[in-house]
């Protein structure tokens, strides 16, 4: 007797146990048993059909290549998944036959021996697989042990629609184990033994022919049984169709509620007239209802209870049918808030800027309904300046391509490609991209450069090879403008306050004090910055509300020499010098009394503009204007007046 068979026999005479003692135990221990035991009888059974060298049932009828979809393509991508060529993206239906199910079909072939091994399923492959492939049978849990209920009474049943899923749940082409109703079963009397479910299916053939391909009752994570809809699966009574499912045995407690959970797996493909909008959508309206004494179940007398007594719900359920999600695959740019703000690059001595290149954008790439492939990016530099030389594109920390700046008619366009993909977006979720710059020629005078992402040059397609394009592919992400120069202060804000002091008498001003402290450092050059006296810093006060309008007059802005910096004096003025590569740190006194200030109500003051020079003679430099006035601020301050 071989291992298999005895283990089999040991599990038979299990059940031959568990039935002449079913009435000791608890409904929870017997339906622990049984799932138990049908687990280990599955297990057996794949022991068996490993020991025959099969691994699918299925009869191939049809030859299968790129474009092929059906229930031939989903057994297909089955079988390659059991042979560990083929894993399907997270989100991806089967049924359609891509390219990636052509990759791993050519690897299949050519670990067989199979020639050639172009990835195309026709005559030799489907013999092949067919001297692999042994039928198996699938236990399916049967009603020869009943769990047992509490009480002796005959019991009653009411059935309605349960609360979830609700009416009209949007279901996709190709969509597995969608859930699309919900049946809610009350016991009374005595604890109930649920043993068949009766839907009607409604008027329309089509439902079943055009639009669902398979039915599945489940109990929580349980499947119950499934059902592939046919017009031998579907029975016709009058003008309606039903489909049932038997062979299974769930409690409905005493004074409790049993739900159960329809679950549609959908045709690979639905033909438009059947989706959403089509002529013929009317098929997927108020069809589904719990038949009329659809749901059986034993009481504690074990005699047969039936209900409801019509059919439910009255007005039906219905679904929205959508094609399918590689049709509905969507791409969305935008900038993210990661990207950087306007700031100052500096060159080396030759005016270029080299790895490490900085980051210049960071852009957000959402895919809704579908996995998104990114191919091809154009990137404009829309300032039109020589200085671009290069555009490279991250992933994280990790390189995934690049591309050179050249004109392009009247734009300057740098295109990053892949034929394979750039990079993948899985569905419903948004993945940072970062866009990084060369640069050369720059010049003692700083020269503005932004770059620029729109959708009309993105090149993107859904899982099924299909672009992504009109209105599925939107938005766009403009760089904040970069200053690139031979040298320049490079700033960095460090901190602020701000608080008001009240008059204390009617007439009296207040005064509105801050403090602002940023560090200096000087990049390619040596940076001197003007005393007080000359007022290098404009700094404003601004109202919160936008009213009145920012102003620097009135404000009075006063600081200490800083540590590690020298004078200079250029021009007749005091300078303060920071030597090439050094920092020095400016702690900024601001004033303002409320007699300079129009009305009251809440204020900050904020730093708009830098003024500095460089190298031997003083040069002036280029204003550092561009200052993010969100950050270079101090918190709010009330200001009152008496």
């Amino acid at each position: 007797m071989s291992t298999v068979f005895k283990k089999v026999a040991v599990v038979a005479l299990a059940f031959g146990m568990l039935a002449t003692s079913v009435s000791a135990q608890t409904t929870a221990d017997l339906q622990a048993q049984i799932a138990a035991l049908l687990a280990q009888i599955n297990a057996l059974q794949s022991q068996l059909s490993g020991q025959a060298g099969g691994s699918s049932s299925y009869s191939f009828t049809q030859d299968l290549t790129l474009g092929s979809k059906g229930a031939d393509v989903t057994a297909l991508q089955q079988f390659l998944v059991s042979k560990g060529v083929l894993t399907m993206p997270a989100g991806v239906s089967y049924g359609y036959f891509g390219a990636l199910t052509k990759s791993a079909l050519a690897a299949w072939q050519a670990s067989v021996g199979i020639t050639p091994a172009a990835g195309y399923f026709g005559p030799k492959t489907r013999a092949y697989v067919a001297t692999v492939v042994t039928p198996t049978t699938t236990v399916s849990p049967t009603t020869t042990v009943s769990p047992t209920v509490t009480g002796t009474a005959e019991g009653t049943i009411t059935v309605e629609a349960a609360p979830a899923p609700g009416d009209n749940p949007t279901v996709y082409a190709g969509d597995v184990d969608s859930a699309i109703f919900g049946i809610r079963i009350k016991a009374k009397e005595s604890d109930v033994v649920v043993q068949r479910v009766k839907l009607d299916l409604g008027t329309n053939n089509a439902i079943y022919t055009k639009v669902i391909d398979k039915l599945s009752l489940w109990d929580g994570s349980t499947k119950l049984g499934e059902i592939d809809l046919s017009p031998t699966t579907v029975t016709k009574d009058s003008l309606n169709y039903y489909v049932t499912f038997s062979g299974f045995s769930v409690v409905a407690p005493k004074d409790g509620n049993k739900d159960l959970t329809v679950k549609a797996t959908m045709m690979p493909v639905i033909d438009s007239a059947y989706v959403q909008g089509g002529t013929s959508a009317a098929v997927n309206a108020n069809f589904l209802k719990i038949a009329a004494s659809g749901v059986r179940a034993k009481g504690g007398s074990n005699i047969d209870l039936y209900a409801p007594t019509a059919a439910v719900p009255t007005a039906g359920r219905s679904i929205v049918a959508k094609g399918n999600l590689a049709d509905q695959a969507k791409l969305i740019v935008s900038k993210s808030t990661a990207s950087p703000k306007s700031a100052a690059i500096v060159s080396d001595d030759d005016g270029n800027v080299n790895d490490p290149y900085p980051t210049v954008m960071v852009v957000d790439f959402k895919a809704e309904k579908d996995v998104v492939k990114v191919t091809d990016l154009v990137v404009t530099a829309t300032q039109f300046n020589a200085v671009e030389s290069a555009v490279y594109l991250y992933d994280g920390s990790t390189l995934i391509g690049s591309g050179s700046f050249a004109t392009t008619g009247a734009n300057v366009e740098a295109t990053i490609s892949n034929s394979s993909g750039l990079f993948t977006i899985p569905k419903d979720t948004t993945k940072q991209m970062t866009f990084k710059v060369a640069y050369t020629g720059a010049a003692t005078s700083a020269t503005s450069s932004i770059i620029n992402l729109t959708n009309a040059h993105i090149t993107a397609e859904a899982s099924d090879g299909t672009g992504i394009t009109g209105a599925r592919l939107t938005g766009s992400a403009l760089s904040d403008t970069m200053y690139v120069a031979l040298q320049s202060p490079v700033l960095a804000f460090v901190s602020a306050s701000n608080s008001y002091s009240a008059p204390s008498f009617t007439g009296d001003s207040g005064t509105l004090s801050g403090s602002m402290n940023f560090t200096v450092t000087a990049s390619g050059d040596d940076i001197y910055i003007a005393t007080t006296t000359a007022t290098p810093f404009t700094v404003r006060v601004v109202a919160s509300d936008g009213a009145p309008a920012a102003t620097s007059t009135g404000v009075s802005v006063s600081f200490a020499q800083p540590s590690n910096v020298t004078t200079a004096t250029i021009g007749g003025a005091t300078y303060y010098k920071i030597a090439e590569g050094q920092s020095a740190t400016f702690n900024l006194s601001i004033s303002i009394s409320s007699a300079d200030m129009i009305a009251t109500g809440y204020y900050y003051f904020d730093v708009s503009n830098i003024a500095w020079r460089f190298g031997a003679d003083g040069t002036a430099g280029t204003a550092v204007n561009y200052l993010d006035t969100t950050v270079w601020r101090t918190p709010d301050a009330n200001v009152t007046k008496l």
